[in-house]
């Protein structure tokens, strides 16, 4: 909890970005949940009337949902890796530039290399 509470100023700047991923989080599952219900009304369907045409409805949302699935994973993925490739180029940058405003007694006392494994 440390962790959030140190980040928390990262977290505030992007809530839109966190929210928005959220929410296309949630519409993925509701959409795969309306998968299996499209599936067996398509089946109810077919074994009612026989014909093949009265399911095409059905299969054109499964393909609908299919493709609204692909897009919204792919959103709200690139949303939340994004962010945090975001926050880790700003740690990096925030990391360097107080390694630069060391003094020599600073790097006398710690080795750089030792630096560089602690940051990683």
């Amino acid at each position: 909890m440390q962790l959030f509470r140190h980040l928390s100023w990262f977290f505030r700047r992007y809530w839109y970005t966190y929210s928005l991923a959220l929410v296309m989080l949630f519409i993925v599952a509701l959409v795969n949940m309306a998968v299996p219900q499209l599936i067996g009304r398509a089946i109810d369907r077919l074994l009612a009337t026989g014909e093949q045409a009265s399911v095409e409805p059905f299969l054109l949302g499964l393909v609908a949902a299919g493709v609204v699935v692909y897009l919204l994973r792919y959103g709200w993925r690139r949303m939340l890796f994004g962010t945090s490739y975001k926050l880790g180029n700003y740690l990096r940058r925030d990391f360097y530039q107080r390694l630069t405003r060391q003094g020599q007694a600073f790097y006398n006392g710690h080795s750089t290399g030792d630096l560089m494994a602690r940051h990683q």
